[in-house]
C-alpha cells in the first residue's frame, strides 16, 4: 500500500503521506472511540459475548446499524435484524455514488476495500479532500481509514473491557458524540457553495418532516434520496443552461474571428 500504490505521487516520500492521512483522520478518531466505547458497554449490557460485540465492530463498522442490531437482538428475529441495517445502510449507495467517479486511479480490488471502509464520517472527510486535492495519495487514503476503523474496534474494545465501571451510560451524552462530529465536519469542510447549503437544509426539513410523520427508520433514506435528487436536477439544469450560453456566443466568436 506504499510504493505500489503510489507510483505516481512522487517526490512526497510515502511516510509523509502517511501522516497526512493520520492528520485527517484524527478529528474522526476522536469521535469515534466515544462512541464505540458506548457500544461496547451496550453489547455487555445485552448479554452479548464479548467476542461477539468485538467482531460486529470490526465486520459491519457502522454505528446506527450496530447499535440497532442490539436492539433487535432481544425483540426481532434474524429478519428483522438483516432488513433493518439494510434500510439503516442503504444511504451508502448515496455515498458510494457520490465518490465512485473520484476514485478513477484506484483498481477493482482498492475500490473494494475502500468501500468496506466507508462511514458517513469518512464520506465527509474525502469528499471535501477530493473537492480540493482530486489526485490524493493512496497511501493517505486508506491510512485515514484503516486509523479510523481501528479507532472504533479499539473503543469497542475499551467499552466491553472497562465499562463495568461507568454508572450511567445515559448521563456522559456519548450517543451525541458522532452527530455533533459529523456536523462538525459538515460545516467546515464539505459546505462550500451555496448549491451546497441548498441540499444540506433540503435534506434537513425533509427529515424532519418525514420524521414527525411517522417514517421512523426510513427518514434518513427518504431525506438523502429526495434532496440529492432535488441537487442533481438543478445542477443539471445549470449546465445546461451553460451549455446553451456557450453555443450561442460561439456563431459571434467564429464571425468576429473572420472579421
Amino acid at each position: 500500500m506504499n510504493r505500489a500504490l503510489d507510483s505516481t505521487m512522487a517526490p512526497q516520500s510515502a511516510t509523509r503521506r502517511a501522516l497526512l492521512g493520520a492528520k485527517l483522520a484524527a478529528p474522526i478518531i476522536i469521535g469515534y472511540l466515544p462512541v464505540a466505547f458506548a457500544f461496547g458497554i451496550v453489547g455487555r449490557l445485552a448479554d452479548l459475548p464479548d467476542w461477539a460485540t468485538i467482531t460486529m465492530s470490526v465486520i459491519v463498522y457502522g454505528g446506527a446499524s450496530q447499535f440497532a442490531a442490539l436492539q433487535l437482538l432481544s425483540t426481532g428475529g434474524l429478519s428483522a435484524i438483516i432488513s433493518t441495517t439494510f434500510i439503516i445502510n442503504s444511504r451508502h449507495m448515496l455515498l458510494s455514488a457520490s465518490l465512485g467517479p473520484k476514485l478513477h486511479r484506484m483498481n477493482r480490488w482498492q475500490k473494494a476495500l475502500f468501500s468496506l471502509e466507508l462511514t458517513d464520517e469518512a464520506y465527509a472527510l474525502h469528499d471535501a479532500q477530493y473537492r480540493s486535492r482530486p489526485q490524493r495519495s493512496r497511501t493517505e487514503v486508506f491510512t485515514a481509514n484503516l486509523l479510523v476503523h481501528v479507532s472504533w474496534v479499539v473503543g469497542t474494545i475499551l467499552g466491553v473491557s472497562f465499562g463495568h465501571i461507568v454508572p450511567n451510560l445515559d448521563q456522559l451524552g456519548l450517543d451525541f458524540a458522532l452527530t455533533a462530529m459529523f456536523i462538525a465536519i459538515l460545516f467546515t469542510s464539505v459546505l462550500k457553495s451555496a448549491h451546497d447549503w441548498l441540499v444540506a437544509g433540503l435534506a434537513g426539513g425533509i427529515a424532519v418532516v418525514v420524521t414527525l410523520a411517522g417514517a421512523g427508520i426510513w427518514a434518513t433514506v427518504i431525506a438523502a434520496l429526495t434532496a440529492a435528487t432535488i441537487g442533481w436536477l438543478i445542477s443539471m439544469r445549470r449546465r445546461r443552461r451553460t451549455i446553451g450560453k456557450a453555443v450561442s456566443l460561439s456563431p459571434q466568436k467564429t464571425r468576429e474571428a473572420g472579421a
